[in-house]
């Protein structure tokens, strides 16, 4: 469930008052799930984003991380949000947090275009794409907040957490055993592909439609949007969200080669055991019925 903590709006005030030269200050919280706080601030005609880690959150490093990859793919000519500031100190508010300016444009997920005009925007979108993952990164899997990947190989940053994820939904009875099996030979005949990757390079991490914003009547994109699971590793892992059809024009956009979209659904399957365990324990039930049908799909 999305929610929004404001326990700390006039902290949040303040700061975005003094970063916009003053004035009223209206926000707008964001619902968003644990983890974070988000708000939209304006002040003087200005708008931007403020986002926080929630204080008893998970992910301390998560802010310092997410900023640094904007300002990355910011300088690489990826659409991106501007960051204006970022503070690790815990000393204005009590925990880190960065301002970005309001991405322009509307979601692809809100937006209702026609065939041939999505595919447009996805074309587009592949070819910026390929600019992020031009960006080499040390390490692999989860940035830290100094821009490198947690794990030192890529099998580790994707695997090392499935066994605990498949013993939780095994222990909660939320997949059979004949689940629990299918899941983990379809993981184990796959794995080889995880060390081809020996040189990661910088992924969004959580790409699709949601998070990519465009403008309706140029179809252009305007730009790509919460780099909240940012990370380091195979650029194929940053397009699991996206279905056959809109891999199409997305992939010749990229210009990527026919393997590529090969190790795609492997990802999916990854991908869907971890979250599955992460937000079955969070209440979110749907999850574990997408991580039937793709270990489903894996047969």
């Amino acid at each position: 469930m999305k929610t929004c903590n404001t326990d700390y709006e006039d902290l949040l005030a303040g700061i975005v008052g003094t970063l916009l030269g003053g004035g009223v200050v209206v926000l707008r919280p964001v619902p968003t799930y644990p983890d974070t706080i988000v708000y939209e601030a304006s002040s003087g005609g200005r708008t931007v984003v403020f986002k926080a880690v929630e204080p008893e959150g998970r992910d301390a490093d998560g802010i310092a991380a997410e900023a640094w990859t904007c300002e990355r793919a910011d300088k690489a000519g990826v659409p991106a949000p501007r960051v204006l500031e970022v503070d690790t100190s815990h000393s204005r508010f009590p925990s880190s947090f960065f301002v970005m300016e309001k991405a322009a444009g509307e979601s692809l997920a809100s937006l209702d275009l026609p065939d041939w005009e999505l595919q447009t925007v996805l074309e587009r979108l592949g070819a910026h794409v390929a600019a992020l993952h031009e960006i080499a990164v040390g390490g692999f899997g989860p940035l830290s907040a100094a821009g490198r990947g947690r794990s030192d190989t890529w099998r580790a940053a994707l695997l090392d957490d499935v066994p605990a994820a498949l013993d939780y939904l095994a222990r909660v009875g939320a997949l059979t055993g004949a689940e629990i099996a299918g899941a983990q030979r379809a993981v184990d005949d796959g794995s080889p592909v995880l060390d081809e990757c020996t040189d990661a390079r910088l992924l969004h991490g959580d790409l699709g439609l949601l998070h990519v914003f465009a403008d309706p009547a140029t179809l252009r994109v305007t730009s790509l949007v919460e780099f909240g699971e940012c990370a380091a590793g195979d650029p194929a892992y940053d397009f699991r969200d996206f279905d056959s059809a809109q891999l199409r024009p997305l992939l010749a956009g990229y210009g990527a080669p026919e393997e590529f979209a090969q190790r795609i659904p492997y990802y999916v399957l990854v991908q869907a055991i971890s979250w599955a365990a992460k937000w079955h324990a969070r209440g979110e039930q749907q999850v574990v019925e997408f991580l039937k049908d793709v270990i489903g799909a894996s047969r």
